[in-house]
């Protein structure tokens, strides 16, 4: 089976039942260990989020994430999580490419930054 049919199967298994929500800019996500900016949150729900990046991000590797926060949203600048990266597909913007993530065992604060970031500074239905 051929990696783009993987990856397709993948993102099939993988939808989720709570809507992501997708945000009006976008905001740095940092590998934890590092620093590192690996992309660009695109959407987020409670149980993942999808990341914009200059190229594929390796697939089912944990990663411990952080965000780099607007002002705004200050409070909840240390909030770490765990997770896995699941699928890809082609962006509209052909220099990038999205990746989608499965938080591990959300916590709290995860929770709560989201529902914030979507109050903030999500497209609203």
């Amino acid at each position: 089976m051929s990696t783009d049919n993987i990856t397709a199967a993948l993102i099939e298994d993988d939808r989720r039942d709570m809507k992501r929500r997708h945000l009006i800019y976008n905001i740095a996500v940092l590998k934890v260990a590092t620093g590192e900016e690996i992309g660009r949150l695109a959407d987020i729900s409670t149980e993942g989020l999808m990341i914009a990046s200059p190229s594929k991000l390796p697939l089912h590797e944990h990663n411990l994430l952080t965000f780099k926060l607007p002002e705004s949203c200050q409070q909840y600048s240390n909030v770490e999580f765990e997770a896995e990266a699941r699928w890809h597909k082609d962006d509209a913007n052909p220099s990038y490419e999205l990746t989608g993530y499965h938080v591990i065992e959300p916590v709290d604060d995860y929770k709560k930054l989201c529902q914030l970031l979507v109050r903030q500074i999500g497209f609203q239905d």
